[in-house]
């Protein structure tokens, strides 16, 4: 298998190498027939704008520099360049490699492996993931394909991160919430006990409103909920004791809420860092034998 530049292109692949700034496209749109399908004279700015778009189509355009690079490929684009490797990421050819990636057989079996998180340092199993790589024929563009690669197998991970990270902010408005019912029931409790006790009548003080809010639950714009039916009235010390244990239960269950959501955002974390830690030994893999390559041409 070629190491660098474009790699080896599979049998029977259309697909040809954008990227590569020595070898030159290794096909073209035919102009003459372009012009000619179009009745427009072959140099007119005309038949060159028809034949950009052709070739903007076909994949054959070089990387444009408009606009920056997606932020979930930007994140693993870094592997390469701290590898001392170019950014394969090409914006008129890398979103079409991923589309083509999700029915490729040969792509999903290497996709498993890295998010199966198998040990790379194993020979049996890096020669494995090299030969399902060489089989893809998502991309001539063996850099391109490894980075589409990257950029799945971080997916899962980083969507579960975001989920629970979301989760985590959405708990904290919430304990904000039941807080300041809390605040409110402990001022109204200290007032009912500075009046002393009445021989002839339990005392009872006015509550206003104590909201009960959901220890799980918000709203679309992520704000805390009520699940139950507020406290509101007079209520005696012993009415305001049971209010209590109810807002600390809300409390409780809120604790133990956010304390999952933790430890499931720390375990995606974790994958995280292992897939990236499994293509930073892939590249390393790579450059020594490019670099071994390169020793062995001089």
């Amino acid at each position: 298998m070629a190491i660098g530049g474009s790699g080896n292109v599979p049998s029977g692949s259309a697909f040809v190498d954008t990227t590569s700034t020595t070898s030159g496209v290794q096909a073209d749109v035919d102009v003459s027939q372009v012009t000619a399908e179009a009745g427009v004279d072959a140099n007119s700015e005309e038949a060159a704008a028809d034949v950009y778009v052709k070739r903007s189509a076909a994949g054959l355009t070089g990387p444009s520099t408009d606009g920056e690079e997606p932020e979930d490929y930007a994140k693993v684009s870094g592997l390469f360049t701290d590898s001392g490797l170019p950014d394969p990421y090409n914006p008129n050819t890398t979103p079409g490699v991923e589309a083509r990636a999700a029915t490729d057989p040969a792509f999903q079996d290497a996709l498993a492996m890295v998010k199966g998180r198998l040990d790379f340092n194993d020979p049996k199993v890096a020669q494995a993931f090299w030969q399902k790589l060489n089989q893809t024929t998502v991309c001539s563009n063996i850099m391109e394909t490894l980075l589409v690669i990257m950029k799945e197998s971080m997916k899962e991970s980083n969507d579960d991160k975001r989920y629970y990270l979301v989760k985590m902010q959405q708990y904290n408005a919430i304990g904000e919430a039941l807080s300041a019912e809390m605040h409110k029931l402990s001022s109204v409790m200290s007032t009912l006990r500075a009046r002393g006790k009445d021989e002839d009548n339990e005392p009872t003080v006015n509550i206003g409103e104590i909201k009960l809010f959901s220890p799980k639950e918000v709203d679309a714009q992520g704000k805390p909920v009520t699940n139950a039916e507020s406290y509101s009235g007079n209520k005696t010390q012993f009415q305001l004791s049971a209010i209590s244990k109810d807002l600390e239960q809300r409390q409780e269950d809120l604790r133990n809420n956010r304390q999952m959501a933790q430890t499931s955002f720390q375990s995606a974390d974790q994958r995280s860092n292992q897939i990236m830690n499994i293509m930073a030994t892939v590249l390393k893999t790579m450059n020594e034998m490019r670099g071994a390559s390169n020793r062995g041409l001089s």
